[in-house]
């Protein structure tokens, strides 16, 4: 196994034939030391070698260094050790690049780093990835970032997931075409949404609702 020291010191050319054996049986410090260029030189193949521990260990810069094709190879055990101080830091490109098996595998504590930038790349073909403990577990301040018909597309389960919080948080232009979405809601949801919403001025009168989404009468009120 190479040392730190040794690691620092190989030519891209070199790293870019290291196995995905070999990458497995590094430890964790010779790993860290590999500096942007060499890490941009690992092999997809390669990178399949990255374990939990090394993915534990790793500088949020390092996995910022990964192009698309590398980061789609991480195996379903290592993207369950992101925490969520490594996954609010990545970035949305490689976010995004994250297939929807690697989303189902992070773990709910790590769903608190998702961003308001992350959530805007989910499609709704995507959310099958989020259970309903996951969904519970966005920060509310990132709710901000989900499409209108992303919200349309969870499920009543998914969508009675959320918290009071979480529902406060979205804004006027996420709820103007999420009838569907709203219409997933519990009573006490709703409320959440009509009246805790203090980012919003779009206010919807509850008395008005009734099982057809067609039917959701809104109106605007000056706040």
């Amino acid at each position: 196994s190479f040392a730190p020291k040794h690691i620092k010191k190989l030519k891209p050319e070199i790293v870019k034939e290291f196995t995905t054996k070999q990458i497995s049986a590094l430890k964790s410090q010779a790993i860290n030391a590999l500096n942007p260029k060499q890490v941009a030189a690992l092999t997809p193949s390669a990178i399949k070698g990255l374990n939990k521990n090394q993915i534990k260990s790793l500088e949020s810069d390092w996995l910022n260094s990964l192009n698309k094709q590398q980061i789609k190879s991480i195996q379903g055990q290592a993207i369950k050790a992101i925490s969520s101080k490594k996954l609010k830091t990545l970035s949305t490109n490689l976010f995004k690049s994250l297939s929807t098996n690697q989303l189902k595998k992070i773990n709910h504590d790590a769903i608190t780093g998702i961003t308001a930038k992350h959530l805007k790349t989910v499609q709704p073909d995507e959310l099958s990835a989020f259970h309903p403990k996951k969904i519970k577990s966005i920060n509310p301040k990132a709710m901000s970032g989900l499409q209108s018909n992303t919200l349309n597309h969870l499920n009543k389960r998914q969508a009675r997931a959320l918290t009071q919080d979480q529902i406060g948080s979205l804004t006027r232009k996420q709820i103007r075409a999420a009838n569907r979405f709203i219409n997933n809601l519990t009573n006490k949801q709703f409320s959440a949404l009509a009246f805790q919403n203090r980012q919003s001025s779009r206010m919807i009168d509850p008395t008005l609702i009734s099982g057809d989404p067609t039917s959701l009468l809104i109106f605007e009120t000056n706040i």
